[in-house]
């Protein structure tokens, strides 16, 4: 079963599979974390979160009881977290530990699993490192993209 709407509704059903150390599919909604997650096409499978967080985990965190965010972990200071969507600028947080849900331990995009493993992070941690260069490398294009539209009007 794939578990998707509007979070006070599923969150309490998520809950109680977790505390009986059960997984469950989550289907994926928003943009956030493009391109890792795509929104509405991926699924992933959140586990029981029982160890320290680390940074690139991507947690499922309840807010409030009444919305849900999976993003990944950028800084852990102790037993608060700073989170950030793949596709995000800005960091969330701080957010305590204890409202971890689950952590996401597969990914299903086109019927196909892949294992959140040693390849995967390192994949993402290059993705997390290039995120600091996103804002000069649009930057840069853009101008060069203005340079070479007002050479042609010439």
């Amino acid at each position: 079963m794939t578990y998707y709407g509007a979070p006070a509704e599923i969150v309490p059903r998520m809950l109680e599979l977790i505390s009986r150390n059960e997984g469950f599919w989550l289907a994926v909604t928003g943009n956030s974390m493009t391109p890792t997650l795509k929104h509405l096409k991926d699924r992933v499978y959140i586990s029981p979160f029982n160890r320290k967080a680390k940074k690139g985990d991507i947690l499922l965190t309840a807010i409030h009881g009444n919305h849900c965010l999976l993003h990944r972990v950028v800084k852990c200071n102790g037993d608060i977290l700073y989170y950030k969507g793949d596709a995000q600028i800005y960091c969330e947080g701080p957010l305590p530990v204890r409202d971890v849900i689950g952590i996401v331990t597969k990914i299903e995009r086109n019927g196909k699993v892949i294992s959140v493993n040693n390849f995967y992070k390192l994949w993402s941690t290059v993705w997390r490192k290039a995120m600091q260069l996103r804002y000069f490398i649009i930057r840069v294009l853009s101008r060069l993209k203005r340079l070479f539209s007002n050479n042609t009007a010439l």
